[in-house]
């Protein structure tokens, strides 16, 4: 009962409106720039944990052992 009173007070319908339609923020020239320089161009950490993995990969790769009869017959099979 109290959830249905609640959507219906002018407390939720204020919310509500100011959610569908917010302020514009109206930000300085000075907070701007102060913005920009606060700014950081990093990588993002899901690209640097792609190239760590690739490189683990790599090392993996470079640092087994190779079976040659293994690759021999993928090429055979290519053929």
């Amino acid at each position: 009962d109290t959830f249905f009173r609640y959507l219906k007070s002018p407390v939720y319908k204020d919310i509500q409106k100011k959610a569908l339609n917010p302020e514009p923020h109206n930000f300085s020239p000075a907070q701007l720039e102060q913005n920009a320089q606060n700014r950081s161009l990093g990588i993002h950490p899901i690209i640097l944990w792609q190239q760590e993995e690739e490189e683990k990969a790599k090392a993996a790769a470079a640092s087994a052992p190779v079976d040659v009869k293994a690759m021999m017959s993928k090429i055979d099979r290519k053929k």
